[in-house]
């Protein structure tokens, strides 16, 4: 529920340890907790674009959330050109998802658009994550 509308940090459990909700990403909450640089949930990500939340549940996204399915370049592409096919929930196909997996792409694969290097990384080469 936390990926989808944050409903876990909005009215979280005691051992948590949080006194009142926060509807922050669990990246920014918890910091000591995970390795995360980006924010991951769709709810955080729909919130922070100032899209319109979509109708999407539990059963959506488990079923989404399948190997043959989360890693599928096929069902990723069909999402970012708007094309609705059979395979997976039509609730995923529609212009709010397509930037959410454009955010993804850049900021986890990527690494981002901006990537801060030192001079002696410029002088004597890096691996950059677009090319290679």
């Amino acid at each position: 529920m936390q990926w989808i509308n944050q409903t876990v940090l909005m009215n979280p459990p005691p051992s948590l340890g949080l006194v009142n909700g926060t509807n922050e990403s669990y990246v920014r909450a918890f910091p000591e907790w995970t390795t995360l640089t980006l924010t991951p949930e769709l709810g955080y990500f729909l919130m922070k674009a100032e899209l319109p939340a979509f109708n999407v549940t539990v059963n959506d996204a488990i079923a989404f959330m399948q190997l043959n399915r989360l890693y599928n370049q096929e069902i990723i592409g069909d999402i970012m050109i708007n094309k609705t096919v059979k395979t997976y929930s039509p609730v995923f196909t529609n212009e709010a998802m397509a930037r959410y997996l454009r955010f993804m792409i850049i900021e986890g694969g990527l690494n981002g658009f901006f990537q801060h290097r030192s001079p002696r990384e410029y002088i004597e080469g890096y691996v950059d994550p677009l090319i290679y």
